[in-house]
């Protein structure tokens, strides 16, 4: 056997004769064509390999959206369904005429032509109630004056709105007792610093103690009841009215107690008028002690001297008199005072 020798030579190189199906010339215009057209190529099979590599992607992302879209739409229908057929049965419902006590028989024929009916015939009503009539849906359109006519034929009369009943005029509360109190007695003390009018005080003050007897308020009345006796110069029934009262107790203590003191050493109970001098000189006299507690404990202090001294307590006397030329030396009494010093072994 003889061995084949290679043929080294190119398949481009082939003579005609030896190569009787022409791939020589198919090499040489293969070798021959540009180069410039193989990126193209390339870029081509990339693009519809890759193409290829994402076409199932986008079928399962189409398929994806499809199953989202049929559940939401499943989910909505679920819940808004009963909802919005509850809504259209309540307008249905308020879209009914109200029904009579005894509808009478529905005919046929008057449901085929809507035209024979008459608006003002009140058999119009049951028409609608009847099952016939939903099944001729058409119809129902045109039906719409015929109810509306039925409707204002089976209402009921309005009934006239009730009157309001007339207003009552509600009576003001009477006054509370001490409230009607209070301004009996402003009236009293207006008759007596104002008006200086003691005797218009004592009749109200009579009024008052038939009215209010034994009220929180007595102690006051009796204290301008005993000021507008001393108005009227009856001093001896005013003593009387202040022997009841407790006034230590009392507001304006200092001035009602010299006021009473003063009175009982005019009687000449000069003993019981000390003690009621003793209380306002109980707290000390300073500068500024206004003009009013002034006066009370001026005249306190020259009405003590006064008692202490009828007592038969000169050296108490006389020391009443020091000190009161020395707080008051100018006081109302200070005359009296001086002479009295210098007059005293």
């Amino acid at each position: 056997m003889t061995k084949t020798t290679p043929d080294s030579r190119r398949l481009s190189q082939l003579s005609p004769h030896e190569d009787p199906h022409h791939l020589a010339a198919l090499f040489r215009s293969a070798k021959a064509a540009p180069e410039e057209d193989l990126p193209r190529l390339r870029w081509r099979l990339r693009a519809s390999l890759r193409q290829r590599a994402i076409r199932p992607r986008r079928l399962l992302r189409i398929a994806l959206i499809t199953g989202v879209v049929f559940l939401t739409g499943g989910v909505l229908g679920a819940v808004v369904g009963p909802y919005w057929q509850r809504k259209s049965t309540g307008l249905a419902r308020k879209a009914e005429p109200p029904a009579k006590a005894t509808p009478r028989p529905v005919r046929k024929k008057s449901i085929s032509a809507p035209a024979e009916a008459s608006p003002a015939e009140p058999s119009a009503a049951p028409i609608e109630e009847s099952p016939v009539e939903s099944v001729v849906a058409p119809s129902a359109s045109h039906r719409a004056p015929l109810r509306l006519a039925a409707q204002r034929l089976s209402a009921p009369a309005p009934l006239p709105f009730p009157s309001p009943p007339p207003e009552v005029p509600v009576a003001p509360a009477p006054p509370s007792p001490i409230a009607v109190e209070q301004a009996l007695l402003g009236d009293i003390l207006k008759s007596l610093r104002k008006q200086h009018d003691p005797r218009a005080a004592l009749g109200m003050l009579e009024d008052h103690a038939k009215r209010f007897p034994g009220t929180v308020l007595a102690p006051e009345a009796a204290m301008l009841r005993a000021e507008a006796l001393l108005g009227l110069g009856r001093n001896a029934e005013a003593l009387a009215e202040l022997d009841h009262l407790s006034l230590a107790s009392m507001p304006n203590q200092d001035e009602r107690l010299v006021l009473r003191g003063e009175l009982r050493a005019a009687a000449g109970r000069w003993r019981e008028a000390r003690e009621d001098f003793e209380t306002p000189l109980s707290a000390q006299i300073s500068a500024g002690t206004d003009a009013k507690s002034r006066d009370a404990k001026e005249r306190a202090l020259w009405g003590r001297a006064s008692a202490r001294s009828h007592l038969g307590d000169e050296a108490g006397a006389r020391a009443d008199l020091a000190l009161y030329l020395r707080v008051f030396p100018s006081g109302r009494f200070a005359t009296q005072a001086a002479g009295l010093l210098q007059g005293s072994p």
